[in-house]
């Protein structure tokens, strides 16, 4: 299932009234007919919800999942029907800044901190390790330093997926991200921002997509 966010950063990326609240009613169905289902979330971090981290975790907490995982936006490759890669001014509505790279980079150096427990469990999918890839990729959008290279090694990423990332952002591999109705936030900077949820496994749309980063 994706998870944007906590109830608020949720419903606003998603632009959608109790869109939080429905996800956790559906959820609670699913583990009232079978406790023992496997319900996980994947969570695309982007330039509206990334200071939510530690309240995703807790959010993925709240609603009983039994796994979380993050990924950046792939904001750059031509996938999922887009007819050309995205131009700067859209990557720039969901990529980090310069400044948000840097303030990513301590909320997740906090949360790694906070959040051994979760690591340790395996309740948050990425090592820590990974999880700083992501903030080294959205430094790398900004021209700061080399993307991380990926290696997909699970059987769920997509056969395209497993592949060195070798030269930049054209090398990720994504997988869609959002609804087809590519709506935008604002955040409170003014930036306009499309909606970007966590990876769907059907109706893949050029709206945003995610880093396949196993």
């Amino acid at each position: 299932m994706s998870l944007d966010g906590s109830r608020a950063v949720h419903d606003a990326i998603r632009r959608m009234p109790r869109a939080y609240d429905r996800l956790a009613e559906g959820v609670a169905v699913l583990k009232e007919l079978d406790p023992a289902f496997r319900v996980t979330a994947r969570c695309v971090i982007q330039c509206s919800n990334y200071a939510d981290l530690p309240n995703i975790i807790q959010a993925a907490h709240d609603l009983r999942l039994d796994q979380v995982s993050f990924l950046a936006a792939d904001v750059s490759t031509a996938a999922f029907n887009r007819p050309v890669p995205w131009d700067g001014g859209r990557v720039s509505e969901v990529a980090l800044s310069a400044e948000e790279v840097a303030a990513f980079a301590r909320v997740l150096e906090a949360t790694i901190a906070a959040r051994a427990d979760d690591f340790a469990s395996g309740f948050i999918a990425e090592s820590p390790d990974k999880l700083r890839r992501l903030a080294r990729y959205y430094a790398a959008l900004n021209g700061d330093g080399d993307f991380p290279r990926y290696r997909a090694t699970r059987p769920g990423c997509p056969p395209s997926s497993r592949r060195m990332a070798r030269s930049g952002p054209a090398s990720f591999t994504a997988r869609s991200a959002t609804s087809t109705s590519n709506p935008s936030t604002r955040s409170s900077t003014g930036r306009t921002r499309p909606h970007s949820g966590a990876a769907s496994m059907s109706r893949p749309t050029p709206s945003a997509a995610s880093v396949c980063a196993r």
